[in-house]
Formats: C-alpha cells, structure tokens, sequence
C-alpha cells in the first residue's frame, strides 16, 4: 500500500475536530510549496553556457588549470 493510500485511509477513521487540523496542516505545506524545477530547461542552459567551448570540455578545463600555474 503507498503511503498516499495509508494516509488516506487514517484519515478517514478521524473525527471531523482532527480533519480541520489536517486541512491546516496541508495548507500550511501548500502555502511553502516551492515551484518546480523544470529539467528540460537545465541542459539548454548548460548548453548556452558551453557554447564558446569549440573543443573538448576536458581538454578546455586541463588548459584552464595549467594556465593558473
């Protein structure tokens, strides 16, 4: 049984004084939701930001080391 289902159920076993505790509680956690993060936006801006590298991304980062020495 998921957890949703086992929540659901207990919940149901509950006198009404206890569900409006409940209903606090979860608008209290849906109030500090944060909003998604979206995936298919992380490898195009990850893209833009490599877009000067013409080479290879490790033979770029081995330069950039030797150069701070």
């Amino acid at each position: 049984m998921l957890l949703r289902d086992k929540l659901i159920a207990e919940i149901k076993e509950l006198p009404v004084s206890d569900l409006v505790v409940i209903q606090q509680i979860v608008s209290a956690l849906s109030a500090h939701r944060s909003p998604p993060i979206k995936n298919e936006r992380t490898h195009l801006d990850t893209r833009q930001a490599l877009r000067h590298c013409s080479g290879s991304l490790a033979d770029e980062i081995v330069q950039n080391r030797e150069d701070r020495f």
